[in-house]
């Protein structure tokens, strides 16, 4: 970052694999992008997705779907902090990154 407080978006592609017998429910995951600290979530993004029934897929076959996002931040200190993506009951991702202050030479 070349200044705090900064904002930032950040781009995140998720994979998600759904097996033939899930067809038709819905799905909830959370995205969480924190501090790696006590502080409070600085983002939280709920990503709800279905996969229709009579999508032609092969029905005993579990197929993968990709979805992107792109989150915009906040960013007020330096420091570990992690993308956590996951469900009521657990952690599914997550992604640690360092935010540093870097200057960047104009010449």
């Amino acid at each position: 970052m070349p200044k705090l407080p900064f904002r930032h978006v950040l781009a995140l592609a998720l994979v998600v694999q759904v097996a033939s017998d899930d067809y038709g429910r819905a799905f909830t995951l959370g995205i969480d992008v924190d501090r790696v600290d006590e502080l409070p979530v600085m983002l939280h993004q709920d990503f709800s997705f279905e996969i229709p029934r009579g999508i032609h897929a092969t029905d005993w076959v579990s197929h993968h779907y990709p979805f992107a996002f792109s989150l915009p931040v906040d960013f007020y200190d330096v420091g570990l902090h992690s993308v956590i993506v996951g469900d009521e009951d657990s952690d599914v991702a997550h992604v640690p990154f360092i935010v540093q202050m870097v200057t960047l030479d104009e010449h």
